[in-house]
């Protein structure tokens, strides 16, 4: 029988979060004390990219908002501050698709005479801050709370849209309070949007976004994001077990048991679950049957991302700008379209461009199984006409995520209680990951900063 492995701490997982809590945590244990279990031959998850024959492809996210401080100090620690890379200009124009069209989303005044809703639909908008701030506290989604507050065209034509690119999500499904916590506070603070958004300035809290994208401006690293986890990585090594898939968790006495398939024990004061929900099955069941029965509630939805490359003589569009969205009533298999050579610099050949294409998501999760030829059709559908597109890619990568993005559904306040209730009776096991307090890469880190400081409260000296 293998001998077992005694740390402090176990992490199992090392995706973002994972790392994030390992780097933090061998910090003032050392890495002798800290242990990652990985299951799969690489860190990072997600967040990775490829560079093939000089195109730079994002396998998820291509990059990260410049404004959490947690995230800016851990890429100083990993000494990448002067690799990052911030987006273009162009990013400031970003576009929806309507009815075979791209309009482009600007601020007030030029709002009013975009086509991107009617006459009728842009006064009920202006309406907004006679609308009366809801006082119950009873669930609401994303979309609801945007018909309610700017009607309902707006919620079809922007609010749709603007979850589909964030979640690849359905909006009348989402929870606004867990997806978009921000905008749940501003009606409940200043008792609309606009107000809101007025007060803010008068602080001088600038921190509140456009209708042309988020707050905080899009950053990456050369090499492009996933030069972030390969550092992550480095920096703790010698702390990470690749091809460690956790199978089973119980406790002893002080101490959690954490097998692998293979024999491979690990002895634990505390555990970090930073894996995401779909992993979760039965390993901690003999600890608590909640945690898989609180997972289980959690929807991920399917993504697929398809870099594709042309050249540039071949692309008539100016392609100035982010990219586009699509409106879930446009009824198209895209869901957005990213023109990722206009982004970021220096991420295709030389007289080349780049799309990364989404498709999938809660609303068409069937798509992920559709063949490379069939989803290489609805590009060559809906977006060559779009952007005057005139021969077939020059280069083409598929990149298909079953189970891409966690979906806060209405139900997600249950699930986040019922992890509360755990931890509360589990001394020294803590949950993390982007299916539980925000699934950006800056609110992995935040969580990940958050969890690590509660595992050295737990085990510093009484």
């Amino acid at each position: 029988m293998t001998e077992p492995i005694h740390k402090k701490v176990a992490v199992i997982g090392a995706g973002i979060t994972g790392l994030c809590c390992a780097h933090q945590l061998t910090k003032s244990l050392g890495a002798d004390q800290v242990c990652v279990l990985e299951a799969s031959n690489k860190a990072g998850g997600y967040i990775q990219t490829d560079t093939i024959d000089g195109y730079q492809c994002d396998l998820g996210p291509n990059g990260f908002l410049d404004k959490e401080p947690k995230t800016l100090e851990w890429i100083e620690e990993l000494g990448l501050t002067d690799q990052l890379v911030r987006a273009n200009d162009a990013s400031a124009h970003r576009f929806v698709m309507l009815k075979n069209k791209l309009v482009e989303l600007k601020p007030p005044p030029a709002f009013l005479t975009s086509p991107v809703m009617s006459i009728g639909g842009k006064l009920r908008l202006m309406m907004e801050p006679l609308v009366r701030a809801k006082k119950d506290d009873s669930p609401e989604s994303v979309w609801e709370f945007a018909a309610r507050r700017i009607g309902r065209q707006a919620a079809d034509n922007l609010v749709s849209a603007m979850v589909l690119g964030v979640y690849g999500g359905d909006a009348k499904k989402l929870s606004l309070r867990h997806a978009f916590p921000r905008m749940a506070e501003m009606e409940k603070e200043h008792g609309g949007l606009f107000k809101a958004m007025k007060a803010k300035k008068r602080e001088h809290q600038y921190d509140v976004g456009t209708p042309q994208g988020p707050a905080g401006t899009l950053t990456t690293f050369r090499g492009g994001i996933g030069a972030f986890t390969t550092a992550a990585w480095d920096g703790v090594e010698k702390s990470v077990m690749l091809r460690k898939n956790v199978v089973d968790v119980t406790r002893t006495d002080d101490l959690y048991q954490l097998r692998c398939e293979g024999g491979t024990v690990i002895h634990a004061e505390s555990v970090i679950c930073a894996i995401p929900p779909h992993a979760i099955d039965s390993q901690f069941d003999s600890l608590d049957t909640a945690i898989s029965s609180a997972a289980s509630k959690v929807d991920c939805a399917p993504i697929v991302v398809v870099c594709t490359g042309y050249f540039r003589r071949d692309v008539g569009h100016s392609l100035n700008g982010f990219g586009y969205l699509v409106p879930p009533n446009q009824k198209k298999n895209v869901m957005g379209c990213i023109w990722a050579s206009s982004v970021f610099d220096n991420t295709v050949p030389a007289g080349k461009v780049m799309l990364r294409t989404m498709m999938g998501g809660a609303i068409q999760p069937n798509l992920i199984y559709d063949s490379d030829e069939t989803l290489l059709g609805h590009i060559q559908r809906e977006i060559h006409p779009l952007l005057s597109i005139t021969e077939p890619p020059d280069f083409i990568r598929i990149y298909r995520h079953p189970h891409g993005i966690p979906q806060y559904n209405l139900n997600h306040q249950a699930v986040l209680d019922q992890m509360d209730g755990v931890e509360k009776k589990l001394p020294g096991i803590f949950f993390t990951g982007n299916w539980l307090r925000g699934i950006s890469m800056n609110d992995c880190v935040v969580d990940g900063y958050a969890v690590s400081a509660k595992v050295s409260q737990y085990l510093a000296p009484n």
